[in-house]
């Protein structure tokens, strides 16, 4: 799910959450849910990557929490298997919060390879 900034995070955070074999290396593994992920069946695992992917979404369209037992209840009208874990308020802020530790573990990674890099700002308002 590669994002117009050329994020791959969380791409590669899904992707890995279907394997059957979690890499111990990977970020994902560190945080909570990659954790509780990690001894679990397969088809837990492809349940939680697709709840990964609707919480992506939201939270990139800036979209409310509240909308998340709708946009779930929706997948499962589609047939879509989504399990019963997460698909609440509480358990999307639980994947928001897994994602941002993925992204933020993936940029401390990349600063810490590299010798230089800069930070650009705007400060206007476009208001």
């Amino acid at each position: 799910m590669e994002d117009s900034n050329g994020c791959h995070v969380i791409n590669e955070f899904i992707v890995n959450i279907h394997t059957s074999h979690l890499s111990p290396k990977g970020v994902y593994c560190k945080t909570p849910l990659g954790k509780a992920l990690a001894n679990s069946e397969q088809a837990d695992r492809d349940n939680v990557g697709r709840l990964i992917e609707i919480v992506y979404m939201m939270t990139k369209r800036a979209l409310p929490f509240n909308n998340f037992n709708s946009l779930c209840s929706m997948e499962k009208r589609h047939g879509v298997s989504l399990g019963s874990a997460y698909q609440n308020v509480a358990g999307c802020c639980d994947v928001t919060q897994c994602i941002s530790e993925c992204i933020e573990g993936e940029l401390k990674e990349a600063l810490a390879e590299t010798k230089y890099f800069s930070i650009l700002m705007d400060g206007s308002t476009d208001c």
